[in-house]
């Protein structure tokens, strides 16, 4: 590898790193705004999440927020992890961080609805059923679109985990844990007809989020090897 490949992983890596951290500072701290609002992301609960958003105004909105830039940045996290993981297994990695990025993309795309409807919404009466017609439908699409990234990242960490198993860079502690946590975010795919499958991200997410973690601070080191 020439000298300005090296240098263009150098901050590849870098960058990675940091998005990675910033995806999983955005994701933790969107599920920690829920504390009052227990209910979000539930099936057959969307009535008791859209009231006790009203209730916490500022709340769903911080969530909202949360979630969506911890989301979108995971969207060039996983572009990156396509180059970034070597060996005989990287094209898993080069599959492995799309889906991510498509899962990603796709969350994002709905996990500002719960700010459309305080702040756009807001106004309306609330026991009016074209406003809660409307509000059901934006919360209904969130809910939808986060089972469908839970379903691609699980996708995506068993493909990039098993990549990561045979690259030494990243490691087989990386590798397995991506494997692992992969499997058992899959079953979230179900969370719009099952309250089962959402109430098991409570182990699902903190095994992701913590993978998303791992993974950043291994990318931040991955410039010595390429420099080496």
């Amino acid at each position: 590898m020439d000298e300005n490949q090296d240098r263009r992983d150098f901050w590849l890596a870098r960058g990675a790193a940091v998005l990675g951290l910033i995806a999983f500072l955005g994701n933790l701290l969107g599920v920690v705004a829920l504390g009052d609002i227990p209910q979000a992301y539930k099936p057959g609960k969307l009535e008791i999440w859209l009231s006790d958003s009203l209730a916490h105004p500022d709340a769903a909105i911080a969530s909202a927020l949360y979630f969506t830039f911890g989301v979108l940045v995971m969207v060039p996290f996983g572009i990156a992890l396509t180059r970034l993981v070597r060996g005989p297994l990287s094209g898993l990695a080069v599959l492995g961080g799309a889906f991510i990025a498509t899962g990603a993309l796709m969350n994002g795309s709905a996990t500002m609805a719960p700010f459309v409807v305080i702040k756009h919404l807001g106004g309306v009466a609330t026991n009016d059923p074209a406003f809660q017609a409307v509000a059901f439908a934006l919360l209904g699409w969130t809910l939808t679109m986060d089972a469908v990234f839970n379903g691609l990242l699980g996708v995506g960490m068993i493909l990039t985990g098993f990549a990561m198993w045979r690259d030494p860079g990243f490691g087989r502690f990386a590798g397995g844990w991506g494997v692992i946590a992969g499997i058992a975010t899959l079953p979230v795919v179900l969370q719009p007809v099952s309250y089962a499958a959402a109430q098991w991200l409570v182990i699902a997410g903190p095994l992701w989020v913590l993978w998303l973690l791992w993974v950043s601070i291994r990318l931040w080191g991955l410039p010595q090897r390429a420099t080496a």
